[in-house]
């Protein structure tokens, strides 16, 4: 499919971002100076996440309203479907799953996205208090999402006229637009959107239930 818009605006539209807008946030964010510029002293994974949750828009992704009226469809179906494949209830006190994004405005840039190559997170909290995340990286290169990435799975349009590059293949997942607006404007989101996010989230929900669970690399527990 063609693209209309830039890498940046794909990962903003697609997972939500920090406004640099907010003043506790705008000099951490400015220090990078955009994609390549790295005049920030570097933060390993764990802290640059600390810092990330720090930033959020939201307290919740799900009760998240964007305020220039493009829901969040990805995430917000990303962890009812994470949640439907771990079997927990959302409300149950005993687990907590949450969402994370690392995608800035104004061609900004966080320490999660520059140096571990993370625009976006999952972090789930088992009953027994232990903590594990999975991270997605989301991009229009598609040289990248072959050759693979830093984060553990990958998102990029599909490409409606290639045939291997539609669904999932490893952990590149090439996500179908979520849906056309109707007559009053709305959006109505697709099955295949539905579907393509549905096993993702039993494959995210997998790693975040068994630790053991082969992947690109052991889940890092975040303490």
């Amino acid at each position: 499919m063609a693209h209309d818009t830039t890498g940046g605006l794909y990962e903003a539209r697609l997972l939500g971002q920090i406004s640099s807008k907010n003043s506790k946030y705008y000099r951490t964010l400015s220090m990078t100076k955009g994609r390549g510029q790295q005049i920030m002293p570097h933060k390993n994974r764990p802290d640059a996440m600390k810092e990330i949750k720090q930033m959020q828009p939201w307290e919740d992704i799900r009760e998240y309203d964007s305020p220039d009226g493009k829901d969040l469809y990805f995430p917000k179906e990303l962890l009812i479907a994470i949640e439907d494949g771990l079997g927990i209830d959302p409300e149950d006190p005993n687990f907590e799953l949450k969402y994370y994004t690392a995608v800035a405005d104004d061609r900004l840039k966080t320490h999660l996205d520059i140096y571990h190559g993370v625009d976006a997170f999952v972090e789930y909290k088992d009953k027994t208090g232990t903590i594990r995340v999975v991270t997605i990286d989301a991009t229009l290169n598609t040289r990248k999402a072959r050759e693979g990435a830093k984060a553990d799975f990958i998102v990029t349009p599909e490409e409606e006229d290639d045939e291997r590059l539609r669904g999932i293949d490893g952990n590149v997942v090439y996500l179908p637009d979520p849906g056309a607006k109707n007559a009053k404007g709305e959006i109505e989101i697709n099955d295949e959107f539905l579907e393509i996010i549905e096993r993702l989230g039993v494959m995210i929900a997998k790693r975040l239930g068994d630790p053991h669970e082969p992947g690109r690399e052991t889940l890092p527990l975040l303490r």
